[in-house]
């Protein structure tokens, strides 16, 4: 817990009466939360004393503390209690500090205050009252005052107040903060890390790294230009919808590449490439494209086999083989993917009421367009990579193991959605409640076997599990779980003007 002085001000009852002001003692808690969802507390003194605006500053508070704290937001549950009536939000500064605070154990020096309030982005904004919040400061005997930058002229006022200069008059001094960092040092007097941002040039991309880059993208553009091109995309209702989003990320390469975002252009353009291969392939198969499917299924799955030969036996650099290897893995988890998905076609065609043919074919070309695009990598990086540099030892088990769990997850993620689908179909039309549950068996069960895979190549590795490839950590669930922020209770104090 950690307790902060916090000033607040009130208009006055009456007009030519003096504006109230004062100190209240505001208290912040974390707690545990074994639940995990978002929990944001605020306390009232009696019913209906804290106002929205209060309660919403605390959910910022709460959110900012725990971002600059590196920790998740559903991690713990939030308190915070204050006396009296209130609303607004200049006091949530201070409580963003309390609660960061109590994350990294730091106690709050009690001859200092500060009013200002806080934003997502961590900078502390303008509020009303800063000269009577002075006045107050004072009264309670603190020695130091923080307010928000841009106001050491109170323009509130007539004439307007220098604040700075009446601290010093009144033996207290008045500094300006602009961001949490800054609110942070001045209530704790220790200084939180702060993010420097590296300059341009720092981050640009070697030259050779950039000229590879942008052959890469430029291939990429020319192809999905070159296939976007031809009469096949425009056979077919599919073909032409695969096509359109193709030609949106073709914009958006283009773009970037003009803009010299060779990252950002290489991630629109391999994208836009893979559409556009998907929409000619649909418009190729036109009708029931099952039997082709599995026609390309069988051809680049042994593409995929004789690459991975090559690539075993070792004849490229370390860095080289590590990025064949994932790039392999993704091919055959895109392969695995478009396989389950065929042989998942009729279920998913009675969940969606669809022919089997239609249930398949875009999701299906898809996964096989993204199959054949990585192993064109994979082919291209090989031919280039021959090396002297002593090779990796990889293990064509744990290739496929790799390619399994990523292709479990993306397998249990769509028949989860059919499962949820089917559910909402069970609920409108009368279909049994057993086929709704073995469709989310089925889904539970392909991330249960990602799981056990990960596991798999977790215990046989000898690398640490946090450096891993990301397609190598994964993670079950059984039910969706919500993080978004729910109601917090109508509960929270303050003081009636506290946040102004």
């Amino acid at each position: 817990m950690r307790t902060i002085d916090s000033l607040w001000y009130a208009d006055p009852e009456s007009p030519g009466a003096p504006p109230q002001f004062g100190v209240d003692r505001v208290s912040m808690y974390l707690l545990d939360n074994p639940a995990g969802d978002a929990s944001v507390g605020v306390l009232e003194e009696y019913s209906g004393a804290g106002g929205p605006a209060w309660r919403t500053s605390a959910w910022v508070a709460a959110f900012v503390a725990s971002e600059l704290a590196g920790r998740p937001f559903g991690a713990q549950r939030f308190v915070v209690s204050a006396p009296g009536s209130v609303d607004g939000s200049s006091a949530s500064a201070l409580v963003a500090v309390g609660f960061l605070a109590a994350f990294r154990g730091d106690p709050v020096l009690p001859d200092r205050t500060l009013t200002g309030s806080i934003t997502p982005d961590f900078s502390v904004t303008q509020v009303g009252g800063v000269t009577e919040k002075v006045r107050a400061a004072k009264l309670a005997g603190k020695r130091k005052v923080g307010v928000p930058v841009g106001q050491a002229i109170d323009d509130e006022t007539e004439p307007p107040t220098d604040v700075i200069a009446l601290g010093r008059q009144l033996g207290v001094e008045v500094v300006e903060v602009a961001t949490l960092h800054d609110a942070y040092e001045l209530l704790t007097g220790r200084a939180l890390p702060l993010a420097i941002a590296a300059p341009a040039g720092a981050m640009a991309l070697p030259a050779l790294t950039g000229e590879a880059m942008r052959g890469h993208v430029e291939r990429e553009i020319a192809e999905a230009t070159r296939v976007l091109s031809g009469a096949v995309v425009k056979r077919g209702a599919q073909a032409r919808a695969e096509a359109g989003r193709a030609r949106r990320w073709l914009k958006e390469a283009r773009r970037h590449l003009a803009q010299g975002a060779l990252v950002g252009a290489h991630v629109a353009a391999s994208r836009a490439a893979s559409l556009a291969r998907g929409a000619e392939l649909l418009g190729q198969w036109r009708g029931d494209g099952r039997a082709p499917a599995k026609v390309l299924y069988a051809a680049l799955d042994e593409r995929a086999r004789s690459l991975e030969k090559v690539l075993l036996a070792g004849s490229q650099g370390p860095l080289a083989q590590l990025e064949v290897a994932e790039t392999l893995a993704r091919a055959r988890a895109a392969l695995l993917t478009a396989r389950a998905t065929l042989d998942n076609s009729p279920r998913r065609a009675r969940a969606l009421r669809r022919s089997p043919a239609r249930a398949a074919s875009a999701a299906v070309a898809n996964q096989l367009a993204v199959a054949e695009s990585a192993l064109e990598h994979a082919a291209r990086t090989l031919r280039v990579a021959a090396s002297p540099v002593p090779a990796l030892r990889l293990d064509g088990d744990a290739l496929e193991q790799m390619a399994r769990g990523l292709a479990a997850v993306t397998t249990g993620t769509v028949e989860y959605i059919d499962a949820l689908l089917l559910h909402e179909l069970a609920e409108r039309v009368d279909r049994p409640l057993e086929e709704v549950q073995g469709a989310f068996a089925l889904a539970e069960r392909s991330y249960l076997v990602a799981a056990q895979t990960s596991a798999a190549l977790v215990a046989s590795s000898d690398d640490d599990p946090g450096t891993m490839p990301p397609l190598m950590r994964v993670r079950t669930r059984r039910t969706p779980t919500s993080t978004a922020p729910t109601s917090s209770p109508s509960t929270t104090p303050s003081r009636s003007s506290c946040p102004n």
